[in-house]
């Protein structure tokens, strides 16, 4: 008996240890822009698939919400909501991608330096008149994908983009000027312009603190002091919006918006236009995700991008997933809404799984659909965690048949 338990317990130490995921690499990297802006160079880290991974694989390049941010995007709150520790999201879905066999690249914003206590990179100052409009963004973005694009073991024909909120929204017009991206996932994008948002935000932080505490205006900005920026900043890209700031004027007197000068709220508010004709021109498809506990860019927004899509004949074009409990950061509030005080131990600090594992289920899905292979003589993309996978699935098998046998033939003998 004593040898069926040593044999028993070796089996299962045997297939434990199978088990056990060979690390993905992560790669710190530098690119330079490549569209003849400056000379700058970006900074980044790349998440490679464990060696067991045969290649070419394919790629995912994630791109950052709104204001500065480093390539680990961490968020502690979102509109009126917060918690105590930061998420670092793409860190996290990079991780969970490449883990998936998928390269990731994820890298600093140029807004983002340890001048500005973002990311301790080696970007130079900046300041906000450094970015005129919204349109350096977009080249940055670009720059990125077509540098991971031909990077040594990616598949340069199954790269695709995920941009989270802001970059989300101007996919649409990233896949125009590449067109041979294979597609784009738009992370809790926006649908309508800033100026709609930042209303949509008010007046949720207004309805949130009166519903919950009984609130008016000036005590909810004390409660809340982010509120009274919001407020202000809602006030001054309307009045861009609306046409009731002259852009010259108001960039000849040095009066800026949020700290930003007014031609960049103008260049986000007709890019938010462009993107509505620039998703009827783009053959690529497009995944559309959102969290039904996100108060930055709700729900609704995600249904307004899939009923204009079907309105201009691209419902073959797209799939849309909404998830339960994510909020815009993709961490879970377990709760049903806002409508009572969210106890802290109802919110998860890390991003949800169900995210990266529909992300990586639809770009692989995606990869076989469109047939996008390197050439006749390159590996198939691996459908499972690693080349080994399905090996070691079958010897855990073998061992666990072995494990049951000496079970039935342990009992038969001691009975």
């Amino acid at each position: 008996m004593s040898q069926g338990r040593w044999l028993i317990t070796s089996l299962l130490a045997l297939c434990l240890l199978s088990y056990v995921r060979a690390e993905i690499r992560i790669v710190k990297v530098t690119f330079p822009d490549d569209n003849n802006l400056d000379d700058f160079t970006f900074e980044g880290s790349l998440y490679l698939p464990s060696t067991d991974v045969d290649g070419p694989v394919p790629g995912v390049v994630l791109i950052h919400r709104s204001g500065p941010n480093s390539r680990h995007v961490p968020m502690n709150g979102q509109n009126a909501v917060f918690w105590d520790t930061p998420v670092p999201i793409f860190r996290e879905i990079a991780t969970a991608l490449a883990e998936q066999g998928i390269a990731v690249l994820t890298y600093d914003k140029r807004s983002c330096s340890r001048y500005n206590n973002c990311y301790d990179n080696s970007y130079p100052f900046s300041g906000p008149f450094d970015y005129s409009t919204i349109n350096v963004f977009l080249n940055d973005a670009s720059t990125a994908a077509r540098f991971l694009q031909n990077y040594d073991n990616v598949n340069s024909e199954a790269v695709v983009v995920a941009g989270h909120s802001q970059s989300g929204q101007f996919l649409p017009s990233m896949l125009v000027d590449n067109p041979t991206l294979l597609g784009g996932i738009m992370l809790a994008a926006p649908f309508r312009p800033i100026d709609e948002i930042l209303e949509y935000q008010v007046q949720f932080s207004l309805e949130l603190f009166a519903n919950l505490y009984g609130f008016h205006l000036e005590e909810a900005m004390q409660y809340y002091p982010d509120l009274k920026t919001l407020i202000e900043l809602r006030d001054g890209v309307g009045n861009v919006a609306s046409g009731r700031m002259n852009v010259t004027r108001g960039e000849e007197s040095g009066v800026l918006v949020g700290g930003i000068p007014i031609s960049f709220w103008n260049s986000w508010i007709d890019l938010a236009d462009k993107a509505l004709e620039n998703a009827a021109k783009i053959s690529q498809p497009l995944l559309l995700i959102n969290g039904d506990m996100d108060s930055n860019n709700p729900v609704s927004e995600t249904d307004m991008w899939a009923a204009y899509l079907d309105d201009i004949g691209a419902s073959d074009r797209y799939q849309k997933k909404i998830f339960r409990c994510l909020t815009h950061a993709f961490n879970c509030i377990d709760a049903p809404d806002f409508s009572a005080p969210i106890d802290e131990s109802a919110i998860s600090l890390i991003v949800d799984p169900r995210l990266p594992e529909t992300m990586a289920a639809w770009i692989k899905q995606l990869v076989v659909a469109t047939g996008a292979q390197e050439d006749s003589g390159s590996t198939p993309v691996p459908t499972t965690e690693s080349s080994s996978a399905n090996r070691k699935t079958d010897f855990c098998r073998v061992l666990f048949t072995l494990v049951m046998w000496t079970v039935y033939f342990g009992a038969t003998l001691a009975s």
